[in-house]
């Protein structure tokens, strides 16, 4: 809860504790959740996690770089279930990350560094030397990449829904167990 009050503007404090007070841990995911939501493209922006950090702790606090209203219009719109996070799917979301900064990078080729440049244009001259048929085999080759990867991502969230019906299967048959044994507890009683 403290990264809330170290990185955010004070007016923001009431509120977020009065979510958390009336609903949870679930307030506190919802807002981290909206915040990231409402930086994202100053988050995009920076180059490093260092420079990432040093934006939240610096920038967002000093400056209202959102409209707190949208923050929390954006919170409530969220919904947080049981969430279960697997080291593919970060990777996934890692690998994203790296690629949407790259294409933001490759918007802006004036802020190139020399080193830069010359790996930038390397990699051009690579590609241009590859035949039209070792282009077409990387381009089917991506696509049953993209096509297996959606397949093992419905995969993973059918297994994410049958774990959550198990245990939701196995909770409920708890409540049916202990109230069994305490009807029979009663009868035991009224022998």
């Amino acid at each position: 809860m403290t990264i809330f009050s170290c990185s955010l503007p004070y007016e923001l404090m009431p509120p977020i504790f009065d979510m958390f007070v009336s609903e949870g841990w679930k307030a506190v995911f919802r807002i981290g959740i909206a915040l990231l939501k409402q930086l994202e493209p100053f988050l995009l922006a920076k180059e490093d996690m260092m420079a990432t950090c040093e934006f939240l702790r610096d920038e967002v606090r000093n400056d209202i770089l959102f409209e707190p209203r949208m923050l929390f219009e954006c919170a409530q719109h969220l919904r947080v279930h049981n969430i279960l996070i697997h080291n593919v799917e970060l990777q996934k979301l890692r690998e994203k990350f790296y690629i949407i900064q790259v294409q933001l990078k490759l918007e802006e080729p004036e802020q190139w560094s020399a080193d830069q440049q010359a790996a930038f244009e390397k990699a051009q001259e690579e590609l241009n030397r590859l035949n039209p048929h070792a282009k077409e085999d990387v381009a089917k080759f991506q696509a049953k990449l993209a096509k297996l990867d959606k397949e093992l991502d419905r995969q993973s969230k059918l297994l994410q829904i049958y774990n959550l019906d198990y245990y939701a299967a196995r909770e409920e048959y708890t409540q049916f167990s202990d109230k069994a044994k305490a009807i029979n507890q009663t009868w035991m009683c009224l022998d």
